[in-house]
């Protein structure tokens, strides 16, 4: 396909890329920050054995 992109299917696809970015983003921090937790939870219950 030669023809020039649309600029909405353009504009579309940025918006959709940046959400996709700020995605993966958030998920990275939330399971960072739960992986940090479930540590801590293990260290608190191997202290109270």
């Amino acid at each position: 396909m030669a023809t020039t992109p649309d600029p909405s299917t353009v504009n579309a696809g940025t918006a959709g890329s940046l959400v996709l970015t700020f995605l993966t983003i958030a998920v990275a921090f939330i399971l960072r920050s739960g992986y940090k937790r479930l540590k801590k939870m293990d260290r608190r219950r191997t202290e109270e054995k």
